[in-house]
């Protein structure tokens, strides 16, 4: 199964002001303020990123980059990745949520970013079947730019472990290659202390 997302690298821009950027929309509520914009110097994934610039905010949730129409199946596993960086250090939640009211949130991950590209991964299960779930990242946590690029979500089998995939998330990557080098360390350091 491919990507669930439409226009997950920003590479389409149809629309206008908010949604300028297609499948996807940008809520500035009461108390924000911000812009979104195709950018093709700054990405990662592609020939352009979304960037937004959040210039007024008092709160979290007053600045959301979103997509719906997520149709989720309770008891099967999706993957969401994407890359981000910032202008300046932050953290921003990421959350699944039921579109309609009242605004269910499933699950909500907060990651930190910085002024260098870095790949999330968050892995989700729905516990019910929700055929209008909204993927939205919570910008409003301050001002500053935001880049967002390489946006999925897909269907994951955790039921079959490939060889080195030692987080369970579907892929060997530089992320089981890390968990190795760390659990080595443990290892190494316990061995160094049972010779002691």
């Amino acid at each position: 199964v491919g990507n669930l997302l439409q226009n997950g690298s920003f590479e389409v821009s149809s629309g206008t002001g908010q949604g300028l950027l297609t499948s996807w929309w940008l809520e500035v509520k009461t108390g924000g303020a911000a812009s979104i914009s195709k950018d093709t110097t700054e990405k990662i994934d592609g020939s352009a990123s979304a960037k937004i610039i959040v210039t007024q905010t008092n709160d979290w949730w007053k600045v959301q980059l979103y997509q719906h129409l997520l149709n989720l199946t309770s008891g099967k596993t999706y993957k969401l990745e994407f890359w981000a960086k910032s202008s300046v250090n932050s953290s921003i939640p990421v959350v699944f949520q039921k579109a309609a009211a009242p605004n269910t949130v499933y699950l909500n991950q907060t990651v930190s970013l910085n002024s260098v590209w870095q790949k999330y991964t968050v892995l989700y299960t729905p516990a019910v079947i929700e055929a209008d779930t909204l993927l939205a990242f919570n910008l409003g946590t301050q001002t500053g730019t935001v880049w967002l690029d390489g946006v999925s979500v897909t269907e994951v089998s955790l039921n079959t472990t490939k060889p080195g995939d030692l987080d369970n998330d579907g892929d060997v990557d530089i992320f089981d290659y890390n968990q190795l080098l760390t659990e080595f360390g443990k290892t190494q350091s316990g061995l160094i202390s049972d010779i002691d």
